[in-house]
This record gives structure tokens, sequence and C-alpha cells, in this order.
């Protein structure tokens, strides 16, 4: 089984992201869809189904996307795989069984499968057939590293290894859900620099695609956030910026920006200062070294890296 975890904020496309999933899925009974509804009645966007499962939220009621994933995740039931994923996107044919073929071929025991999707446009216009692979770009002022996804002139035979996150895209073993539980107390900023790093030293390997398996929406006119509903977003979000610092070693933080970070911190398997030389990202010098420009991560000692 797949649990696949959405959440979705004020979004009139969540409902055909969900048809689209299971309609192009080779084995629907095989997944469990949750959805963590973030809405307001006059979104009209409540919808139900065979194998949905919603948690309707108040939108003026949500933490934040971090928060509404952490959610959902306290209602997996011992799938075996898990998708995260955003509530506008479009699948390839047949992408769960793709999914696992292509976790299957990483070459290492504890893989994910993540990038920035290729983008498409409503109702179903797929703009690019090709998966992009992660690279760093650069840190803006605040110290928030910028990410991209780019494609590769040659043809890889199986997954890139990465060091980076794309969170609207993650699959593998569930056990990375009890490994690395989602941190409720980030609010948007730092999401996937920390859950990267999370990954990493709890011993997880991560992996872009070599071809493409789902589509995401990225310039949605009109798109709701959190933050243009909530008038007191900003301290929800400066605690969060808080804490993002401190566990990335840039600054320390208030006591009231740390609360249980413990549980969300990192993992003993490797070392932050080890994921930091693996990535060639030093966040508290603000610097990228050429093969993370590049998107061009080495093996380490449990990857076999068939096509490099």
């Amino acid at each position: 089984m797949i649990f696949v975890n959405i959440a979705s904020y004020r979004d009139p496309e969540c409902a055909a992201t969900v048809r689209d999933l299971f309609s192009k899925a080779r084995y629907p009974n095989e997944i469990l869809v949750y959805v963590v509804l973030q809405t307001e009645p006059s979104d009209n966007v409540l919808f139900y189904g065979k194998n949905i499962r919603v948690l309707l939220v108040k939108a003026t009621d949500s933490g934040g996307v971090c928060w509404a994933r952490s959610m959902g995740y306290k209602f997996w039931d011992g799938e075996d795989y898990v998708l995260q994923t955003d509530s506008h996107m479009r699948f390839a044919e047949h992408w769960d069984v793709k999914m696992l073929r292509q976790l299957a071929s990483c070459g290492s025991s504890k893989s994910l499968l993540t990038t920035y999707p290729p983008a498409y446009e409503p109702p179903n216009t797929l703009l690019d057939q090709q998966s992009p692979f992660l690279s760093a770009v650069h840190f803006e002022p605040n110290g928030r590293l910028v990410q991209r996804g780019y494609f590769f002139d040659r043809v890889d035979t199986s997954p890139r290894p990465s060091a980076l996150v794309a969170a609207g895209f993650m699959f593998g073993p569930s056990q990375w859900i009890h490994d690395v539980p989602y941190d409720p107390r980030l609010y948007f900023w730092g999401e996937e620099t920390t859950i990267a790093a999370r990954l990493w030293t709890h011993g997880w390997d991560l992996f872009g695609p070599t071809e493409a398996l789902l589509w995401h929406w990225y310039n949605r006119p009109g798109g709701r956030v959190p933050w243009q509903d909530d008038p007191g977003w900003h301290v929800r979000d400066s605690l969060s910026v808080a804490r993002v610092r401190h566990l990335l070693g840039i600054e320390v933080a208030p006591p009231e920006a740390i609360i249980d970070l413990e549980r969300y911190g990192f993992g003993s398997i490797r070392t932050f200062d080890q994921y930091q030389q693996y990535a060639g990202i030093n966040y508290k010098d603000g610097t990228i070294a050429p093969h993370a420009l590049a998107g061009e991560w080495p093996c380490n000692d449990r990857v076999l890296c068939r096509s490099l």
C-alpha cells in the first residue's frame, strides 16, 4: 500500500489532483490518500471518494504547511510506502509502479525519491516530459538557500544521488516518517533544507528520478497561502525562522523557538558536518561548492551508482 499525504490550502485544484492520482495509478486499490484540507465554506472545495480521507481544517486555524503535513502523518496506518505531494499536481500513467521501480534501482536500502517535478497547466497540459534534478543556487540575505530544478543534457539509467529535498515530491519506504517526523513548528521557510539534512543524518539517501513521474503547477494566479488569512502569521513565522537558523548552526535561538527541537533534530548515523561536506553547502558561512551548484553529488559509501 502507498500512503499519500497531501496538504491543501484553499486550493480548487485539489480534487482534480486526487482524481488524476487515482485514474493514472496501475493499482488504485493499493493507494490511500489523506488530505489535510485547510479551507473556508466559500471555497467549495470539499470532496470525498473511495480510499480518500479528509481532515477538514478551518483555514484561519492553519499552522502552516509543515503543521499540515505533520497532521496528515498522524493517520498513517501501516502502509508500506509514503508519497508526500502537493494539492496541484498531475501524474504519469502507472506512476505507482514507476516510482517503486525507480526506488528499487537507487542502490541504497534507505532511499527517497525527490525533485521539483516538471510543470503543468490546468487542466492537463504537461509542459515537459523530462524530470528535472535539484541543485543549489545561492543564499538570500536572510540565509535562505534557494534551490532549483534543471534538466541534464545526458540521460541517466538510474536515479541520481542528491543532497537536497523538494517537499512537494518525496517518495520512499514509510520508515522515513518515523525516523524523521515532520516538525509542526516550522511555518514555511526552511522546510526543505532542514528535512534534507535531517534525513541524511538519519541515514537516508536522496535521489532524483530519471523520468517524469508527476507534474506541478508552479505559477498559480490567485493561489491562496496561509499568511494571507492569518493576521498574526508573522509571529509564528519569526519563531519558525529562528528555529531553522538554530538547527542549521547559523545563530542561537531563544528558548521559545526551540521547544521540542530534540525530537525534530539531526540523526546519529551521520553528522551534520558530514552532511554539509557532502552537500557542499555551509549554512553558517553561506557558501556553496561547485558540485552543489551543478547538482552533481558523488556516490557515498553505501550507494552503488550504476550510471556515473
